[in-house]
């Protein structure tokens, strides 16, 4: 590209070369100037400042002056001959002091009016007695009573210039005379002269007036006369001038006027000494400038001989190198142009390197051009092919010679070009499909990517089919589609619960997604599981063929049942059918899918019911979980229920017979009872005592059984006697509710493998249950018969009879009815009762034809074949003696008093000398003091425990060779593995808390006898 430049801006080298030198040049010049300008006023401020500092100085220095003269008069007008008004002795004081003052020419003492009384002046000095009455500086004194300064005075009779200073002499509260000293004005002259100012500086004290008072250069003439122009220009406190001085010379002048006495004090600097270094500077700058700008430009014209030539030797280089010539080499000392030089000759290699290189690329584009799979066409302004690669010829289905020469429009549907033409001609380029219309009838979809103008009236137009892309693209929305149906299934399914409307919607996406006409579902029946019915179809009015009932194994829909594999036709029953299974542990259900038009089904759409029958299944399986987990959901809730109720219940019993048992006690205590009423008192605790034992045993035992450790201590057992002996232990409460009790027992023995205790429990809670839900006037029949094999035993009453929803229920623990709730308990019995003869290998049964019409339990137990040891149950009851502990000693040890007393008192009744410890060391220091025959010991106590009390106990026997003495654990710890750690520690019987003191007395007795028997066989 040519730069055009004007003719009037162009330049030979040398005076481009002169210019750089004065632009180089000349800035420096102008910042120099500037720089000295701006230090020079730097250095008037700094100037200023510091004649401003001096004037400041020195008006201060006048005012101690002034001050001191002040002070020096007050101290003589202190004189006491003046109190006395010695005049000649003041005047002789006055002389003396007179010489002490160099400022001071005399002294003067005026009456209060100002009349001189007396005056003392120095040896030679001249002066008139004049009045100083009138004078404004006297006035001021007597108005102020303060020392008070003149301005400059002239003498009346000798014009000499003067200055006074008057201070007040006051006794007594008021003006009796007036002090004054004439101050010599030289004097004031010296003190600046003495200030060490330069020779040509002039300072200058003016008064008020603008006089002259004093002056450090020419004083004897400048004394009392007027300031001149400059320094009359003075305004403000303070300040910088410049003018003309009274000398006629231009000059900088600096003031200071002084607070204290009025006066003001100037220092005035010659211009020409404040300027004089400011334009010296600048007249060197310039001179040197100058200077430098010809040596520069001189420089300019040797240098730029010695460049020109060389530059004009590359001008004929360069175009050389234009017309396609070698240029010719050109040296030089400047090393630009030496680079430029090689520049060129390297350009001109470069020149013939791209040539060729040009050249080969041709080569390979065509190369491309014709070996590349998309088809390139290259295109005139009409659009007519004037160039295409062999691709093209495959695309466009015919031979090159007949594609040259064709537009495009003619090959592609109508329509679609003109957008796409006009877009190119409009943009430069284009990028966008269309499709093809092939000779031989095909269709093909192609993208078009153009660009206008490669060459003058040339398009290069690249054509790609992109018609297999298209299918995939296709497939790929489809499956997207699919993919975002079955989501939205899944998100549907999961905010819904009924499983109907899940189906429906299964339904609904299988229509849509198969593109059917209709869709249905069925499931089996209720009652008949391998015929199925429909149960949903969409829409409603179009069901599918053959699905309103099918049988397994009959029809299109039975045979999938039958096989559990999908299944399609193109032609059943006029319409193309597809079924699938549901399948969940078999087949749950069929998927239908049906087309009128018998557009056929494939395997895509096989596939994708395949999913929504998954999808059913799931929604099958999940209504089946809701169901359970509903269910689980009631029963957890009535359980949590019955578990408020039993809490509830359980308060009640446990407070209700303590509220007896306490306040028959305190009666008993205030001893205000009738002996029958003390009888009725005690009966009622001991009845109410043993409730509570029976709620905790109850409690106790449930506790056994949910924790699976309730145990039985099996042994061939007589149930005869277990029941007889049962029923008869609750005869007195029947008779004392007025209920009649039968007993029915069939004769002979029943021998059952269990524990007797248990079996008596079992049978004891049958007949206390009824006795307690029968009214009084009612009956009670207890019956036992022993067919072979086993023994039933049944508790029929008619008593309040048992609801039919609580029926089922029971035995279940912590459910009661209502009538249930009115009669007391705990709602634990019956559950106990299952456990317990579950734990025998039996059963218990409850029936009951509603309220008010009774109940009948029924228990069978296995009998056992074979008896080994004793059999429990059959023989006579025992007949206990009165004091059966006669001569018995026994040691009882517990750290509670009231219980440790009790069972003193129980065993003392029964005949046995009883000692008592609170500890295990009382204890173990009884046993060193008396012999003792049977310890019954508390296990838990502070400190020491009975564990450790048997294991010394049992240490000591060993040690002394002692036979063992019979120890008995007596404990509120009452489960089976607190049993069996006692007697794994060493003692001989568990006894649990609380105990009836017979029942205590029977333990220790067995104890004893078991002991005894043992010493016999070992001996």
């Amino acid at each position: 590209m040519r730069m055009s430049v004007k003719a009037a801006s162009v330049f030979p080298l040398r005076r481009h070369l002169l210019m750089l030198v004065v632009a180089a040049v000349v800035p420096v010049l102008v910042f120099a100037t500037v720089m000295v300008i701006v230090f020079g006023r730097g250095e008037r401020a700094s100037t200023e400042r510091g004649l401003r500092d001096t004037t400041r100085a020195l008006t201060l220095a006048v005012d101690r002056e002034i001050e001191t003269s002040m002070k020096a008069l007050e101290a003589l007008a202190a004189s006491l001959h003046l109190d006395r008004d010695e005049y000649n002795t003041f005047e002789r004081h006055a002389g003396r002091v007179l010489p002490t003052q160099p400022w001071w020419r005399a002294i003067v003492l005026t009456d209060a009016r100002g009349e001189v009384i007396l005056r003392t002046a120095r040896v030679g000095a001249r002066g008139t007695r004049a009045s100083l009455a009138g004078r404004p500086y006297f006035v001021d004194m007597t108005r102020r009573l303060q020392p008070a300064l003149s301005d400059v005075l002239v003498d009346r009779t000798t014009g000499a210039p003067t200055i006074e200073i008057v201070v007040p002499v006051i006794r007594n509260g008021r003006l009796r005379y007036g002090l004054a000293a004439d101050l010599e004005p030289a004097a004031l002259s010296g003190f600046l002269a003495s200030q060490s100012l330069p020779s040509d500086w002039t300072g200058t004290i003016i008064d008020r007036d603008g006089f002259v008072v004093a002056r450090s250069r020419m004083p004897e003439t400048w004394l009392g006369r007027p300031v001149g122009a400059l320094l009359g220009r003075l305004e403000g406190p303070a300040g910088w001038i410049r003018g003309v001085d009274g000398d006629g010379v231009a000059a900088y002048a600096a003031y200071s006027r002084s607070a204290f006495t009025g006066w003001t004090v100037a220092i005035a600097v010659p211009a020409e000494t404040v300027d004089a270094p400011l334009r010296g500077s600048l007249l060197l700058a310039v001179a040197g400038g100058l200077t430098v700008l010809l040596g520069g430009a001189l420089l300019a014209l040797v240098v730029g001989r010695r460049i020109a030539r060389p530059i004009l030797a590359l001008v004929d280089a360069a175009e050389a190198l234009g017309q396609g010539r070698a240029p010719a080499h050109t040296a030089s000392a400047v090393t630009e142009v030496n680079r430029l030089a090689a520049a060129l000759e390297a350009a001109a290699r470069d020149r013939d390197r791209f040539e060729r290189a040009l050249r080969d690329s041709e080569a390979q584009l065509r190369a491309v051009f014709s070996s590349t799979l998309d088809a390139i066409v290259v295109l005139d302004d009409d659009a007519r092919a004037v160039d295409a690669n062999p691709a093209a010829e495959d695309l466009f289905g015919i031979p090159r010679e007949r594609l040259l020469g064709r537009r495009l429009h003619d090959a592609a549907l109508p329509g679609d070009v003109e957008p796409l033409w006009l877009g190119l001609q409009t943009k430069g380029s284009l990028v966008g499909g269309l499709r093809l219309l092939r000779p031989d009838g095909s269709e093909r979809d192609v993208e078009l990517s153009a660009t206008a103008h490669v060459l003058p009236g040339r398009h290069v137009a690249v054509v790609r089919d992109v018609t297999a892309r298209r299918q995939v693209e296709e497939d790929l929305r489809r499956r997207e589609r699919e993919a975002t149906a079955m989501a939205d299934l899944s998100r549907r399914m999961n905010e819904r619960l009924d499983l109907d409307a899940i189906l429906r919607l299964v339904c609904e996406t299988a229509r849509e997604l198969c593109a059917a006409d209709s869709a249905a579902i069925a499931l089996p029946e209720t009652e008949t599981p391998d015929v199925m019915a429909l149960r949903h179809r969409v829409p409603a009015e179009d069901p599918a063929p053959d699905v309103a009932r099918i049988e397994r194994g009959k029809g299109f829909g039975g045979l999938v049942m039958t096989t559990a594999q999908p299944l399609r036709s193109n032609d059943y029953l006029g319409a193309a059918v597809l079924v699938v299974p549901i399948v969940d542990d078999g087949v749950a259900g069929l998927l239908y899918v049906a087309n009128r038009a018998r557009r056929p089904f494939g395997d895509a759409d096989e596939a994708l019911l395949t999913r929504l029958s998954e999808q059913a299944t799931s929604a099958i399986r999940n209504a089946r979980l809701l169901a359970r987990e509903q269910a689980a959901r009631a029963d957890f809730e009535a359980a949590n229920r019955s578990k408020d109720d039993f809490l509830a219940t359980l308060s009640h019993e446990l407070r209700t017979p303590l509220t007896a048992m306490l306040g028959w006690a305190r009666m008993l205590r205030a001893a205000r009872l009738s002996p029958e009423q003390a009888t009725r008192a005690l009966e009622t605790i001991e009845r109410n005592t043993l409730w509570q034992a029976k709620l905790i045993d109850d409690l106790l035992d449930v506790s056994r059984i949910i924790s699976g450790k309730m145990q039985l201590e099996r042994q061939p057992v007589d149930v005869v006697g277990v029941v007889g002996a049962a029923v008869e232990a609750l005869r007195r409460d029947a008779e004392a509710k007025g209920v009649a009790l039968d007993v029915v027992l069939e004769p002979g023995t029943a021998v059952v493998n269990g524990d007797p205790v248990r079996l008596a429990q079992v049978v004891a809670n049958l007949v206390s249950n009824a006795i307690k839900f029968t009214p009084a006037g009612g009956r009670l029949a207890v019956e036992l018969s022993h067919p072979p094999g086993e023994a039933i035993v049944t508790v029929r009453d008619t008593g309040a009879g048992i609801e039919a929803s609580l029926l089922p229920h029971v035995f279940d623990r912590f459910r009661q009815g209502q009538r249930g709730r009115g009669a007391g308990g705990l709602g634990l019995g019956l559950a106990i009762v299952r456990h317990i003869v579950t734990l025998h290998g039996g059963t218990v049964s409850a029936h009951s034809d509603g309220l008010g019409r009774g109940a009948v339990f029924t228990v069978k137990l296995p009998l056992s074949r074979e008896s080994r040891g004793p059999v429990i149950g059959a023989g006579p009851r025992t007949v206990r003696a009165a004091r059966p502990l006669e001569g018995i000693r026994i040691l009882a040890v517990d750290d509670h008093p009231d219980a440790r007393e009790l069972v003193g008192v129980a065993l003392a009744d029964r005949g046995a000398e009883v000692h008592t410890a609170a500890s295990v060391s009382d204890a173990l220091a009884a046993l060193e003091d008396v012999a003792v025959d049977v310890l019954v010991s508390d296990l838990g106590m502070p400190g020491a425990d009975g564990f450790a009390l048997v294991a010394q106990l049992r240490e000591r026997e060993r040690t002394d060779g002692r036979p063992p003495m019979v120890a008995i654990a007596l404990t509120a710890y009452a489960s089976p593995h607190d049993r069996t750690q006692a007697l794994a520690a060493g003692f001989d019987l568990h006894v649990a808390k609380p105990v009836d003191p017979d029942a205590l007395t029977d333990a220790v007795v067995g104890a004893l006898e078991r002991a005894r028997c043992l010493s016999r066989r070992v001996g």
